[in-house]
Formats: C-alpha cells, structure tokens, sequence
C-alpha cells in the first residue's frame, strides 16, 4: 500500500500542465517592432491623445519574436527513490529551455523629427527608466541587460527624463537593426507638446 501512494505523489507531482521532460531549444527570430506614445501625467498611463506635456511623457519599445525550435532533448531524473519502483519518468517533469540569437539585435534608436523645420535628431538617450536600486537606465544599458541575460521578451516603458532637442510639434521614429543588416522601424503620429 505504502508504494502505491508513493507512487502516486510523485506521479501528481507533475500535475498542473505540465508535459515537458527535457531541454527545448529555441532560435528567436525576430520579425517587427511596436512602438506607442504614453501620457503619464495620471495614475494610470493612456495612449496619447491630442496635446501632452514633455515631463509626462514614455514611450513604449516592443520587440516582436518568433521561436523556431532547433532541437529537443529529454532528460530523466532517475534518483535512487524513484528508479526501484518503475516510475522515474513521472518524477522526471522538468521543462527548462534554451534560447539562441543567430541575428542578435545591434542597436536600438529613437528618433525625432520636427514636423516643422523637418530636422531629425537622435534623442534614445533622452529616455530612461528606473532600476531596482532606483537608478537611471538608458535604452543602450537596457539592451546590454537583454543581451547578457539572453531573454527573448524585449518590451519597454521609457519616460522622457530630458526636453533638449524636443521639438513642440513632433514626430519620433524607432529603428531597430539587427546583426545582419536587417531593420524595423515605426513612427508616432504627430505629438504635439503642452510646453
């Protein structure tokens, strides 16, 4: 009776969705940006609409990715409890994954455009985020995080921390360019500022 139930705990062990037994390797590809324009002078940020101020205002970053499965590998986690009785591989649910970059993002740019005079200018470094220890991240610091940590997910809310070159009426385009040459892009609809 005592092995039965033994059993059986380790079987439900795996319960919950769970139905991967290895390593699952990933090549993310990545296939196009989104880029959004935020009015955070509320509690709750909302899409910009009509006029806003420079010192409430973020912008979105989204990267979009596909995974294209390269290999699949099963591991068993045969412990000497579990190998007597039969049952290793329910005991064996274990899902982890592998992520690889055969075209790794290398660089991230935001641009801005005046409506009027038609100038663009550089202006990434204009916009941060704030750490856990509360300090300032740059989209480049950012990306260098991304990289180290080789996450797949890349989205991020950036506030505008500096005014210098903003026109009042504007246009801001992203450009992300991969490894290869490859590059996404996306523009705002016209933003025009309170101050």
């Amino acid at each position: 009776m005592l092995l039965y139930v033994a059993q059986f705990l380790m079987a439900t062990h795996c319960t919950g969705g769970c139905d991967c037994q290895g390593i699952t390797k990933y090549n993310v590809v990545y296939s196009d940006v989104e880029f959004k324009t935020w009015d955070t002078s509320k509690f709750q940020n909302k899409i910009v609409e009509g006029m806003v101020s420079k010192n409430a205002f973020g912008i979105e970053i989204s990267v979009h990715h596909d995974y294209d499965q390269i290999a699949f590998f099963h591991k068993t986690y045969n412990t000497a409890l579990t190998a007597g009785f039969g049952f290793a591989y329910a005991w064996s649910c274990y899902c982890d994954e592998e992520h690889y970059f055969p075209d790794p993002i290398a660089s991230i740019r935001v641009d801005v455009m005046d409506v009027i005079t038609q100038n663009e200018v550089d202006v990434t470094a204009h916009f941060t985020t704030n750490s856990y220890d509360d300090s300032a991240l740059t989209v480049e610091a950012l990306l260098e995080q991304y990289k180290e940590h080789k996450w797949s997910y890349l989205n991020w809310q950036l506030d505008l921390t500096n005014s210098t070159h903003i026109p009042d009426t504007a246009v801001f385009t992203l450009v992300v360019t991969l490894e290869s040459g490859i590059t996404f892009t996306q523009q705002t609809d016209e933003i025009s500022f309170s101050d």
